[in-house]
């Protein structure tokens, strides 16, 4: 799995569960940070983005949807796996309804967290990516000039060089010298180029991600379940 630079950071106020779920990250390769109430967690890292956060429904201080829904507030986009020792489905619900990415129930298997785990890092990183894309892109069109954006947008929206010309009421050779100007500097040599990049910077198109490697089974060496 490729993540950058993430850090796991695990809310758990039972000294022995916390330290097997952040015996069971790091024995993935993960870095991790164990927290024993919510009240700690928010001072230290309450406004990241990066990494996922592993979070006890119940806590001394803050419960886990107290928190999640804080985290939002603060417009936090790490994800969130919840985690509970009581069936509690409107609870789950409500987790999930606030943005949790997951929502598991004690007991589990070590390997059903972890792989959960991994698939918010991949969102992280995803987010990440979709971000960084979509600046480059806007940088891209910001160096189109007025009348290049209006002929960009009117192509994208299926007419042809002569329906433009006639709404600019100008040649179509103009139009044509504006639509290739404004393709030369977004970096594209086709129409259908360019079509994609439009619905992309319109968050019309997705974005690949890596597929996760799966985890040996023999990298946690701690219990059978985590109750």
């Amino acid at each position: 799995m490729t993540t950058i630079d993430h850090t796991v950071f695990v809310i758990e106020d039972d000294p022995a569960v916390r330290q097997s779920l952040l015996d069971l990250m790091t024995s993935a390769g993960l870095a991790a940070q164990g927290f024993a109430c919510g009240k700690d967690f928010l001072a230290a890292h309450g406004g990241g983005d990066g990494g996922c956060v592993v979070l006890d429904v119940c806590l001394p201080d803050l419960n886990g949807i107290q928190i999640l829904t804080e985290l939002k507030q603060r417009g936090a986009q790490v994800p969130v796996v919840m985690i509970s020792g009581a069936s509690d489905i409107p609870v789950a619900v409500e987790a999930l309804h606030r943005g949790a990415f997951d929502f598991l129930e004690k007991p589990f298997a070590p390997q059903q967290l972890l792989a959960r785990v991994q698939e918010a890092l991949l969102e992280t990183d995803r987010r990440r990516l979709a971000l960084a894309q979509r600046a480059e892109l806007e940088a891209r069109f910001a160096r189109l000039t007025r009348r290049e954006r209006e002929v960009v947008d009117l192509a994208v929206s299926g007419l042809n060089n002569r329906q433009i010309a006639a709404r600019f009421e100008v040649s179509s050779q103009a139009v044509d010298a504006h639509r290739k100007r404004a393709m030369q500097k977004l970096g594209v040599t086709t129409v259908a180029e360019l079509v994609q990049l439009v619905m992309i910077t319109r968050g019309a198109a997705a974005n690949a991600v890596p597929t996760p490697m799966p985890v040996p089974a023999q990298t946690f060496a701690g219990p059978a379940a985590i109750a």
